[in-house]
């Protein structure tokens, strides 16, 4: 890293890809490998957890993409349209006509970093207020983003002369599918809420079930968990030993866990650890309490969110039920060329086949029909335009729609019956 000034006169840092590094880099990465093999033969029989192999092979992905400095830049863009509408963080100005894969230069940030406690005692800044933003960014990139800053340690962070958070070296970054968010919202909102089924389901989904679980002592684990943290004081709140516990739980039930969970562990950690510098008394319950109501709000039950998902069960069970009568008829074609053995003996089968893909239409079509009642509600819910006295003209006609389609749905089912 050099300091610099631009020819125009912006002062910026300069970030230069030691030569050779890779090479050191790579033949590091060789002997984690190695040792990752050796380890893993040694727990493959105990231990289904988690695969050192999987660990090394997550690492070695997030350390080469740290060395392309065109990608940090891109990282920062990202994180920088992620924030647009937060005024309190800031991120660097990428200047890319100076910029390759080797050299990165971006705007310098002038400003006291965030470890630096007394320092920012003496300029008079808000230590209470400081660790609640900067936990609230951590959340929101984890959780609502699902792209975070991977080494959040307390040198990345610097706090500008205005109060505002400026963040750096964007390099090692970390992304989260949305299955394992929604798994992690669950886990994390459930934790905070009080809802242990909750807990539960969001567990199970993080991790793989192996065959040779045992189900009720993998609940009953979980239940134990969920009422000692559900119980624990604000003063010891700990995520570090939430996220040890949680590790332990699936150690013991013998469940794997995905190697992305330890980087996002570890990202969560240090968080912790520099909040609890800057407030000692930090509320990691009171807070986190209410980021899992905004979430699982957002989340879960916002309008626009809701007829997504709406939309994609719709589509994805038509696309099922349209397929359905297809895959019955080439199964059944199969066994009339002896090509599956079945010991039954099939009698009308062409009556079979037409009430089959008469079911199947009826069902496609009352979902379909259900799918437009919920989406219209929201729609009137959320107000969108075109209004007439309030009211969404869209989400009448999805009201008509529906309504028609049950109707027609009745119809069918009352003549199939006679």
């Amino acid at each position: 890293m050099h300091a610099a000034r631009l020819k125009t006169g912006e002062d910026v840092v300069l970030k230069i890809r030691k030569p050779g590094i890779e090479h050191i880099i790579s033949a590091d990465i060789k002997i984690l490998y190695f040792l990752a093999n050796q380890i893993n033969k040694m727990l493959v029989k105990d231990n289904k957890v988690l695969c050192p192999v999987e660990v090394v092979r997550e690492f070695e992905k997030v350390i080469n993409n740290e060395l392309d400095f065109v990608l940090e830049g891109r990282n920062i863009e990202r994180f920088q349209h992620n924030f647009a509408e937060n005024p309190k963080v800031h991120f660097p100005h990428v200047y890319w006509e100076y910029c390759s894969s080797r050299v990165l230069v971006m705007q310098r940030i002038e400003g006291i970093p965030i470890g630096n406690i007394q320092a920012l005692r003496d300029n008079g800044h808000d230590l209470k207020q400081i660790a609640l933003e900067l936990f609230q960014l951590s959340l929101q990139q984890m959780f609502i983003d699902a792209f975070f800053h991977a080494d959040p340690h307390p040198g990345n962070f610097i706090i500008m002369p205005d109060g505002v958070i400026g963040i750096i070296d964007c390099g090692m970054v970390g992304f989260m599918e949305e299955h394992f968010v929604n798994a992690f919202i669950d886990c994390f909102a459930g934790l905070f809420l009080k809802n242990y089924d909750m807990v539960v389901n969001g567990y199970m989904a993080v991790g793989t079930i192996t065959d040779d679980i045992n189900l009720e002592a993998f609940r009953n684990d979980i239940r134990n968990f969920a009422e000692h943290y559900m119980s624990t004081s604000l003063n010891s709140m700990s995520i570090r030993s939430l996220m040890d516990d949680a590790i332990e739980i699936g150690v013991r039930n013998k469940m794997k866990i995905p190697a992305a969970m330890l980087f996002t562990s570890k990202a969560l950690i240090t968080i912790e650890g520099t909040i609890r510098k800057l407030d000692p008394a930090f509320d990691f319950v009171g807070h986190s309490t209410e980021f899992a109501k905004t979430i699982v709000i957002k989340k879960k039950f916002d309008p626009k969110q809701l007829l997504s998902d709406m939309i994609s069960f719709v589509s994805g069970m038509s696309l099922l039920f349209k397929a359905l009568p297809r895959q019955t008829s080439k199964i059944l074609s199969m066994v009339e060329e002896q090509k599956i053995a079945v010991n039954v003996n099939l009698v009308g089968l062409d009556d079979f086949q037409k009430k089959i893909e008469s079911f199947t239409a009826c069902i496609a079509l009352a979902v379909i029909s259900a799918g437009l009642g919920v989406a219209s509600s929201l729609i009137i819910q959320a107000k969108i335009p075109p209004l007439v006295s309030e009211v969404s003209l869209l989400g009448i006609f999805g009201y008509l729609m529906a309504v028609v389609l049950g109707m027609w749905v009745v119809y069918l089912i009352t003549r199939k019956s006679k």
